[in-house]
């Protein structure tokens, strides 16, 4: 048992216990407490910059900081400054970290969903990577004329379950992202790619989860990708993150250094919670684009909606006796990047 009323090894590193108090930073969380109120999130910016720099010098140029995990222009810049790219997976995410000033030869686009608009702008700009998802992206890089190389790595699914919760896990054959290896999809989206002029296709990523404590799951997927991608030539081969970190006491995580000692890849990205709905029977002709409306949705969409991966909030629109009426605009990227200081 600890001694102390939360273990030390759970605290930021420069974190110290008194007998009334917690100072992070050299700063009192009393202090900070009564100058801005509760609740209030408390980064230690040295324990940032140590994980960052830690993973920077254990993987190759190209580990990417997840920028899901929290974002706000001081994030980007502090990840960039030691080292790392960003990994966004939205147009808002992709807008704030520009904005901070990272180059945009930083920038890896992930995400499962993306829009045409997202992929025309990360074309435009010039990211290090796009993390292809799925056959209709591949439809709209088609279309964009590039002036310059297209550089892309292809989501794999490899059909590996990582153990660690349901909504986190990203491997496994049902998973939303990324080509399954199993069914063929994975080797036709790289031979399509492959095809499209201006389009690099770097080599694969996958991502089975994340909170992971045993590394099993890493070791059978690393397994999956080096067999898949054995003729490819390829010069990158990314097994996505997931480190678990440990949030009680008695919970033991590898380190970064560990890791990647064990792995020397990099990589990271999303979630399977957002799904709307679990079992639903649409036409057989439904398609990307077409207009789906829920009948039902319950109270709070709304009131407990958020900016994850840094996307705007819809409009909501009143409407009665056969008008329709604004009261909430729909957020932009402006409204975001409003809150920067």
């Amino acid at each position: 048992m600890s001694s102390a009323p939360v273990p030390v090894s759970l605290l930021p590193d420069t974190a110290t216990l008194t007998a009334d108090d917690v100072l992070v930073g050299g700063v009192s969380l009393r202090a900070l407490a009564d100058t801005y109120g509760t609740p209030l999130f408390v980064y230690d910016e040295a324990t940032l910059r140590a994980r960052c720099r830690e993973a920077a010098t254990v993987f190759d140029d190209g580990v990417a900081f997840a920028s899901k995990s929290f974002l706000c222009g001081a994030m980007a810049r502090i990840a960039a400054d030691e080292g790392l790219c960003i990994d966004v997976a939205t147009g808002g995410e992709l807008d704030i970290v520009l904005r901070s000033g990272v180059p945009a030869s930083r920038v890896i686009l992930h995400g499962n969903n993306k829009s045409a608009d997202e992929l025309r702008r990360a074309v435009e700009v010039g990211v290090h990577r796009i993390v292809v998802d799925n056959f209709a992206e591949i439809d709209r890089l088609a279309t964009m004329n590039a002036t310059h190389p297209i550089d892309v790595l292809v989501r794999v699914t490899p059909g590996v379950e990582a153990h660690t919760h349901e909504f986190i896990k990203t491997g496994q054959e049902d998973s939303k992202f990324g080509f399954s290896v199993a069914s063929g999809d994975a080797r036709r989206a790289i031979t399509q790619l492959r095809d499209l002029t201006g389009v690099v296709v770097h080599g694969v990523h996958a991502h089975i989860g994340s909170q992971i404590f045993d590394t099993d799951g890493f070791v059978e997927c690393l397994r999956v990708l080096a067999d898949f991608t054995r003729d490819d030539n390829f010069d990158e081969l990314c097994i996505g993150g997931g480190l678990g970190v440990a949030y009680v006491e008695g919970e033991v995580a590898l380190s970064i250094t560990e890791w990647g000692r064990q792995l020397r890849l990099v990589g990271k990205h999303c979630e399977s919670g957002d799904v709307l709905i679990d079992e639903a029977y649409l036409p057989h002709s439904t398609t990307v684009g077409a207009l789906i409306a829920t009948p039902v949705t319950g109270a709070y969409g709304y009131s407990m909606a958020s900016n994850y991966n840094r996307v705007p909030r819809p409009p909501v629109v009143f409407v009665a006796n056969g008008e329709a009426r604004l009261v909430l605009r729909r957020e932009t990227f402006d409204d975001l990047a409003n809150l920067e200081v």
